[in-house]
């Protein structure tokens, strides 16, 4: 029951802790089953109600091998939240993206339910996979251009100025000294039977939009040489 620093083992400790909070349901990784007999007999020793117990298969990524391994909190900030915040994907598409791994039928009721709320999907264990999600960052990235999308130009400036008043004070006072030319900006080729899909996340678009605003305007060393950088600027303008 007790270490010998005096602290209780983590099995008996998750064991009360569980029954004092009341827990009904516990949901947590496959690597958690071979602990799951163990506190079941302790309940049961106890004579405390057992709580249902769900294990999830893992996420998982490709190495740089193309190996498959479960995603790490210590290696790989993806698995963190602030990841997605600090580049600026917008919650809605993360959301969106995490039910495509959920459960095995959203994309296909997406597809019949294009502008319904997520809260309407009717998510359930049964549906989770067996093994382990790859975590596909491309796809993600592709969801994210159909949410932005789906924004007006407006909404697209407020959520890009509020992630760089926090990440990118220097874009957001520019984003703040022409409101007007930043909303039209945003908004080109976004409209007709083939609108544009190249706003992904805030880090991105800034970066895309530099050649819009003059004070980021710069000429990069990726364009044709036999151009005269002169040429490109005018041309640009």
């Amino acid at each position: 029951l007790l270490k010998r620093d005096g602290l209780p083992t983590y099995n008996f400790a998750n064991v009360v802790d569980d029954h004092l909070m009341r827990t009904t349901h516990v949901v947590r990784g496959a690597e958690w089953l071979p602990s799951l007999p163990i506190h079941v007999e302790l309940f049961e020793k106890l004579g405390w109600e057992v709580p249902i117990y769900c294990h999830t298969a893992q996420l998982m990524k490709l190495d740089e091998e193309g190996n498959k391994r479960k995603l790490s909190k210590r290696k790989d900030p993806e698995l963190g939240l602030n990841y997605y915040r600090s580049l600026g994907y917008h919650p809605a598409a993360v959301k969106e993206y995490l039910l495509t791994i959920l459960n095995s039928n959203y994309e296909q009721w997406r597809l019949d339910n294009p502008d319904a709320p997520s809260s309407e999907f009717e998510f359930t264990v049964d549906k989770m996979g067996k093994s382990g999600a790859l975590f596909d960052l491309e796809k993600l990235n592709d969801i994210s251009q159909t949410i932005f999308l789906k924004l007006s130009a407006e909404e697209i400036y407020d959520f890009i100025l509020t992630w760089a008043e926090e990440y990118n004070k220097d874009y957001a006072a520019i984003l703040t000294k022409d409101a007007a030319m930043a909303k039209k900006a945003f908004d080109i080729g976004r409209h007709g039977d083939k609108p544009r899909k190249d706003l992904i996340y805030c880090a991105q678009i800034a970066k895309f939009s530099t050649y819009i605003f003059p004070e980021t305007f710069k000429i990069e060393d990726d364009y044709p040489a036999e151009v005269s950088k002169e040429d490109i600027k005018a041309i640009l303008e």
